[in-house]
Order: C-alpha cells, then structure tokens, then sequence
C-alpha cells in the first residue's frame, strides 16, 4: 500500500484538485444563471465531470494522502446529482457505502464488512476516524449528506444513532433527533481545502430548516 502511496504524485493530485474545483465554480455559475438551458447545460456537464474524475480517483487503490480529495469530488457529486434530480436516489446510497468502504480499505478492515449495512459501516468508519485526523471535515460533509438521505428516507432511527455516534453520546442518550442535530459541530472548513457546493455547517443548517419543516 505504502508503495502505490507514493506512486500517487503530488502534480496528480494537483491536477485532480484543480479540476475539481473548476467543476465545482462551473457548477456554481449554472446556479446562478438566468437561463433555464444554459444552466441545465453547464450543469449536466459538471456533473459528467465530477463523475469522470470520481471514476479515476475510485480506479486507484485507496490511499489516505488522496482521500481528502476523493471524498470531497464524492460529496459534490451527491449534492449536484440530488439537486438536479431534485431529490436523492438509491444509487447516492451506493456512493456513499463506496466511501465508506475505501476509507476502511486504508485501515485493512475492508474484508467482512462489506457485508454490513450504511449504520454498521459508518460505526467503523467513525472509529477509524480517529486515527485520520486528515480526513476529518470530509467525512462530516459525507455526514451531512447521509444525515438528509435518512430524513428524506423517514429513516429516523438510524439518523439518531448516527449522529450519537459521532457526537461522542452514550447509546439511547438522548432520542431527540433535533438536539443531536444541534449538538453536531463541524470542524471548520480549511482554507486550502478543495471547493465544495456545499461545506459540513451548510449541511447542517440545511438539515435544521428540513428538519423543522417535518415538525
């Protein structure tokens, strides 16, 4: 593992990043276009382009030095898809398991849980966590998105016992999911981070607002 690490140049990376934030301004502009067309264009392919760059990034095998970036390139192209689908899917799902999975490869602990459910993969991911400080804010943006995924899903309970989790709460501590909501804090979002639509503390605002609307 440690060979195919180094393998990964710091001038790939760069360009992997660069492209990543290019897509993400191109994806900005068509949200803020006045032409339904125009911006569904742009759009659509700065969609095909955070797909193409995530298939590159997912074909190499999992290395910690460059999944900061692959989740960041995952997490907006959850958020793009979702929106112009207006909604989530199943296949979001599947990108977020797929995460969830590379980062467990970089820990060995891949093999028998692959097997395991979202709520079980994220337990592991959550505890490995601690030993990849650098991955941090990426996988509460992943947080973020998997937290609106539950909720449109009504799949509350799994909600809760994530955001338990990741709280640092005791099992069955608190069920009021609204108070977990706001007891979630982010990590502040580093200033040479790669772009993103959408950074962990949008989501959760974002989550507040859906979340009062159910009430």
């Amino acid at each position: 593992m440690s060979r195919q690490t180094t393998s990964v140049g710091s001038s790939c990376l760069d360009l992997w990043r660069e492209k990543n934030d290019r897509l993400v301004r191109q994806a900005k502009v068509a949200q803020n276009s006045g032409l339904t067309l125009r911006r569904q264009q742009l759009a659509q392919d700065a969609l095909e382009g955070l797909r193409g760059l995530l298939h590159s990034l997912q074909g190499l095998p999992a290395a910690v030095p460059v999944l900061p970036l692959e989740l960041t390139v995952t997490c907006n192209f959850i958020i793009l898809r979702a929106s112009l689908a207006q909604g989530f899917t199943e296949d979001q799902a599947q990108d977020i398991q797929r995460s969830l999975e590379r980062v467990l490869e970089t820990q060995e602990q891949q093999g028998p849980r692959l097997e395991q459910g979202l709520r079980e993969l994220w337990d592991s991911v959550l505890r490995a966590s601690c030993l990849l400080p650098e991955l941090l804010s990426a996988l509460h943006r992943l947080v973020g998105l998997q937290a609106a995924l539950w909720l449109s899903a009504d799949r509350l309970g799994d909600l809760a016992l994530l955001l338990e989790t990741l709280n640092g709460s005791q099992s069955g501590a608190s069920k009021d999911l609204l108070l977990l909501l706001k007891t979630w804090s982010p990590p502040a979002e580093e200033l040479d981070a790669p772009l993103t639509l959408q950074d962990a503390q949008g989501l959760k605002d974002v989550l507040l607002t859906a979340f009062a609307y159910r009430q």
